[in-house]
């Protein structure tokens, strides 16, 4: 479940995904992040931005959740990213670190099959776990300076 999520948020939202640079275009963002984490038996996915039009981006944000599926070709990219980057990583003792930790965080266990889990990525099963996410379930919030003209 973890995996396909945060394969979904990286080709929707991600560093390189089109969404995103669309709304860099459109100057709609400044800055741009994402986090997830489980909460009891709840999944959460926040998305933060700086944004000088808050109403449109986030009616953006609803419409890119709306059409979340993805085509093959994006799945098997990110696998490769995915892939490469764990490769990577092995040579950076504080990112190596902190995927232990999270690991043992997240899973209550070192995961040493990450690279084949990334191979097993596919379609049908994401659409699958995403067809049983209410993305229509949300809060919003907007935060302004206390002198600001919004």
């Amino acid at each position: 479940l973890n995996r396909y999520i945060a394969m979904m948020l990286d080709i929707k939202f991600g560093v390189s995904s089109l969404f995103r640079e669309k709304l860099k275009k459109d100057k709609l963002i400044t800055s741009f992040s994402i986090d997830r984490e489980f909460v009891d038996d709840y999944y959460l996915i926040v998305l933060k931005a700086v944004s000088n039009k808050p109403d449109e981006l986030i009616e953006r944000i609803k419409k890119e959740f709306e059409n979340i599926e993805v085509d093959e070709r994006e799945i098997e990219r990110l696998k490769k990213v995915l892939i490469s980057s764990n490769v990577m990583m092995s040579d950076d003792i504080n990112s190596f670190v902190y995927d232990l930790t999270s690991d043992i965080l997240n899973y209550n266990k070192v995961l040493y099959d990450k690279i084949d889990s990334f191979r097993l990525l596919n379609k049908k099963e994401y659409m699958k776990i995403l067809s049983d996410i209410d993305f229509a379930n949300s809060s919003t919030i907007i935060i302004t300076p206390k002198n600001s003209q919004m």
